[in-house]
């Protein structure tokens, strides 16, 4: 059992301490993924990694399973997502059911 509890209350202040990510490091990621490659960003947050990743012109799989984190005005809720998932169980079930093979970042 996970806890998804631990982040509630807290998102706000952790959307606004979490530092980003360098260019570079997006760059370098995106490069070691195949062609067309999906990726699924596991323990998503607030979606500061998520959004770069998307930007990047991915199709990108959030998985949050926090709701505060996925509640944020800023986050990966409100980006241009596909999906927004907020379990690793539910991410596979539907990974099997549309055939596709993520990249796990």
């Amino acid at each position: 059992m996970i806890n998804t509890n631990g982040f509630t209350g807290k998102a706000q202040a952790y959307a606004e301490a979490r530092p980003g990510y360098p260019d570079e490091a997006i760059e370098y990621i995106c490069s070691l993924a195949p062609k067309n490659a999906v990726f699924a960003d596991i323990g998503a947050g607030t979606g500061k990694f998520t959004s770069l990743i998307a930007r990047s012109g991915s199709k990108i799989f959030a998985i949050e399973p926090n709701e505060d984190m996925r509640e944020l005005p800023h986050s990966v809720s409100s980006m241009k997502m596909s999906f927004l998932i907020d379990t690793v169980t539910r991410f596979l079930l539907l990974n099997r059911s549309f055939g596709t093979k993520p990249f796990f970042i």
